[in-house]
């Protein structure tokens, strides 16, 4: 669930660590981004597969016990004293042979041979290529989504160690099962037996750890059994729980025995307590809240400081774009608002209904729910799949709407507000009045282009001239055009400062009539008609359309969705106009046709990318509810990711022009502006990534 949270945190991560190099005496706060990445990595691992950690105090047998698992000989080497200081994770695949990966800072993953492994797990921040190692191996123990992770030996902390040991610690407070190596000298040794002991209290609390005494292959059944109850002591292990010790060692026979008790074990013992993913988005937001946020205050200096230096243009430019910048924000405040509204609202239809249609048809599963492990792993089972396939469907279509319904009605309130459009002002949209006029065939009133009464609007309160703003769109936006381009002058007229104001709303304009003329068109019968939505569909949908407008609502059209880069010719022609494409396809004017069809299928995308749940959300809440919310909040995620990106594009056009405008080198001004913006998409995802954390905690707390 957190993977794709995550992700977009890490791919700005990246980003800066590019930029940041075009930038003197950057390297400690590269290496600061780099630490965190390579933190946020490894959570991700974490958090996408159920891994069972390996630790233990130095030379106890840790390697010793995954190398005799999986026939490991060639790649992992035992080493009595200090040796990994980074995880390893192992994974088991569909491959003859065993093959190693390192994923370097850019996040590409690629082989490497066992010297590269060895020299990589014994390096720590200074020499190492790869931020995160992954050892994959032939299929023996488990199904797909399990896996072990190798940490480095478990030592008290000091001076010289502390940066590993406590990435190390941290690892280990995010695995799910877990073994603890010792031995018997570990065991008759005061002061490792004190190190295991401490390895309990403070990283495997409230956890069941298998207790795995290596090197046990010489010893005699007596003496093994005198291990286990030194062990069972040690570690203060319940009398109940004496199942979870056992001794392990070398050789074929004999791990042909211990082998399956310790895989029997594992599948016992290797489920945690709720404190424990509590735990586990804790340390995260501490992550993400204190040290990516001084990590990212270190560069934000940086930006202030290029800044400072930089000439009196460019200052001008920064100012400009911080204009539209503001524009956007305020857009996004509200469209995130509007989001929440109605896609909240049509969550709760689609819970409701989904929760009525269960009773009906599923009655006597209710036992089935308390206690069904394997439901809550979501098994394909038949009865299973067609649980989820029932939240799916209420998802997917509530009163001959569609999700798509929802993110169209939220742009509708945002757009009667900021553009004056002819729906009633209200503090939410008549949707039922909206559907009615879309099913009575009148989509000028449906789009808000015309009163309900079929009386004429005044686009944009009749308090700035279409056709100026236009101008200074164009301008703004123009890239090829050299009769009429943008200068330091025009820049400073107040048309200009209208034309940055309203850009945001103008441009989402085009997208909500094209949701708009979709949904007229396509209606919702075939929902595939929506999420299959070209650019070409588009077209031809808008251009049987427009002829059925009166001439009200024509020149309302005009006035608002012409000066968004696309001239919507009321013959039904759909022309980019050529100024802002240079008479190419791949101008503004497509971008903005594919942005607005790509919009479109955010809410089918969402239940499929999140029908999965973890298990430990579900086991305490009801299943309808919690993947609704999840679908709910992904939609809404997504349509502000998709506004994010499509104002980036805007804002890249914007520079160019203002740079050429003013004759400054758009090289240097690019690095500076481009570290800045990747500093913004930071915060988006960093924020997303937060707002999820905090719904799993209210989720614990509830």
């Amino acid at each position: 669930m957190y993977a794709t949270l995550i992700d977009p945190v890490n791919e700005a991560l990246r980003q800066i660590l590019i930029i940041a190099v075009q930038f003197d005496r950057t390297s400690a706060e590269r290496e600061k981004i780099r630490t965190v990445l390579r933190k946020l990595l490894v959570i991700r691992e974490m958090h996408s597969t159920y891994f069972i950690c390996v630790g233990g105090t130095q030379g106890a047998g840790k390697t010793h016990l995954l190398r005799e698992l999986y026939g490991l000989d060639d790649w992992l080497q035992d080493n009595p004293g200090r040796g990994e200081c980074r995880p390893l994770f192992i994974l088991e695949r569909d491959c003859e042979t065993p093959y190693a990966c390192g994923v370097d800072e850019n996040g590409q993953e690629c082989r490497i041979d066992q010297e590269t492994l060895s020299k990589e797990l014994r390096s720590f921040s200074t020499g190492e290529r790869f931020l995160l190692l992954r050892l994959y191996v032939p299929r023996r123990h488990f199904s797909d989504g399990f896996g072990f992770l190798l940490l480095p030996g478990y030592e008290r902390l000091n001076r010289t160690n502390s940066l590993w040991q406590e990435e190390m610690r941290d690892t280990l407070k995010h695995a799910m099962g877990s073994i603890m190596v010792t031995n018997a000298n570990a065991l008759a040794t005061q002061a490792t037996s004190e190190v295991l002991v401490d390895m309990l209290e403070n990283a495997l609390q409230d956890r069941q750890p298998i207790i795995a005494i290596s090197r046990t292959e010489g010893k005699s059944e007596d003496e093994r059994d005198t291990l286990r109850l030194s062990a069972v002591e040690a570690c203060e292990v319940p009398a109940d729980e004496l199942d979870r010790v056992l001794c392990v060692g070398r050789g074929d026979e004999y791990r042909a025995q211990w082998a399956p008790q310790l895989i029997e074990a594992l599948a016992k013992y290797a489920q945690v307590p709720d404190s424990i993913h509590h735990q586990r988005l804790t340390d995260l937001r501490t992550i993400v809240e204190l040290e990516l946020e001084a990590a990212v205050t270190l560069l934000e200096s940086l930006v202030e400081d290029a800044g400072a230096r930089a000439s009196a243009q460019d200052s001008l430019i920064d100012a400009i774009l911080n204009k539209f910048r503001h524009s956007v924000g305020s857009y996004r405040k509200k469209y995130q608002k509007s989001l929440h509204l109605y896609v909240g609202h049509y969550a709760q239809q689609a819970t409701t209904s989904a929760k009525k249609a269960y009773a009906q048809e599923e009655e006597g599963w209710s036992n089935k729910l308390r206690s069904a492990k394997d439901f809550f792993l979501l098994n394909a089972s038949e009865s299973e799949q067609r649980f989820i396939d029932r939240i799916n469907q209420h998802w997917e279509e509530q009163d001959g709407q569609t999700p798509v319904d929802a993110t169209y009605l939220a742009l509708t309130h945002v757009a009667n507000d900021m553009l004056a459009l002819g729906h009633a002002p209200a503090d939410q949209i008549d949707a039922h009045a909206l559907l009615n006029q879309r099913n009575h065939d009148l989509p000028e009133r449906y789009l808000g282009y015309e009163k309900t009464d079929g009386a004429a609007i005044a686009p944009l309160g009749n308090k700035i001239d279409p056709q100026a703003l236009q101008k200074h769109l164009c301008l703004l936006l123009n890239e090829t055009s050299t009769n009429n381009h943008l200068d330091a002058s025009t820049t400073r007229t107040q048309q200009f400062n209208t034309a940055l104001q309203h850009l945001p709303a103008l441009t989402m304009e085009y997208l909500r009539m094209s949701q708009g003329v979709a949904l007229c068109r396509r209606n919702v019968v075939d929902t595939s008609q929506l999420v299959n939505y070209d650019p070409a569909r588009l077209a031809k949908d808008i251009g049987e359309t427009l002829p059925k407008f009166t001439q009200g609502a024509q020149q309302a059209m005009r006035a608002l969705l012409a000066i968004t880069a696309v001239d919507l010719a009321i013959d039904g022609s759909l022309d980019v106009i050529p100024a802002l494409t240079g008479g190419a396809a791949t101008g503004l004017g497509a971008t903005l046709s594919v942005a607005a069809v790509g919009l479109m299928g955010l809410g089918f995308i969402g239940y499929k990318a999140a029908s999965s749940v973890h298990h430990y959300d579900v086991a305490k809440r009801n299943f309808i509810g919690a993947s609704v919310e999840r679908f709910k909040d992904h939609l809404i995620e997504s349509s502000l990711e998709h506004y994010d990106e499509l104002m980036e594009v805007i804002e890249a056009r914007i520079q160019h022009n203002l740079s050429l405008a003013y004759g400054v080198d758009i090289h240097q001004f690019a690095e500076r502006d481009a570290l800045a913006r990747s500093l913004r998409a930071l915060d988006v995802s960093r924020r997303n990534l937060e707002a999820e954390i905090d719904r799993a905690h209210s989720r614990y707390l509830a």
